[in-house]
């Protein structure tokens, strides 16, 4: 990617083995990013995903898979120890991405897929919506 990155914005992902009612693995894994959601701010950047301390050391980050339509992510590069993975994040589209990050459990065998929310408002959208917000707009009709 050519845009120059400034920041780092890191997310920690907690997996937690949980015998039922989880969100993840048919309900017997608990998953959380922290922020939630992620907002990329006013400019470029590195997404920083990391495992938490608190993940079982046998979950292991697979892959970062995408549908990004807009050309906005770089190439996921993983750690060697497979509990961090980062991709560059352009910020010049509106979009709220479709990510997910696919951890194996080595213990197991299962997969768990955990879907981030990414948001991208790059600065000329936050200007445009400042400028809206100061002009007088119809008010709903109740």
């Amino acid at each position: 990617m050519s845009t120059q990155i400034v920041r780092t914005i890191p997310i920690l992902l907690s997996i937690a083995r949980i015998h039922e009612g989880g969100n993840a693995g048919n309900g017997r894994y608990f998953f959380t990013f922290d922020p939630h959601p992620v907002q990329t701010g006013d400019t470029a950047a590195i997404l920083d995903f990391q495992l938490s301390k608190e993940t079982p050391k046998d979950l292991v980050i697979e892959s970062l898979i995408s549908s990004d339509a807009l050309q906005q992510l770089g190439e996921p590069l993983i750690d060697a120890d497979r509990r961090r993975v980062q991709v560059e994040n352009r910020n010049t589209a509106p979009y709220l991405m479709q990510l997910a990050l696919v951890v194996r459990d080595n213990l197991t065998g299962e997969v768990i897929v955990c879907d981030p929310q990414v948001v991208n408002t790059p600065p000329h959208v936050r200007a445009e919506l400042a400028a809206q917000s100061q002009e007088s707009r119809p008010s709903i009709r109740s």
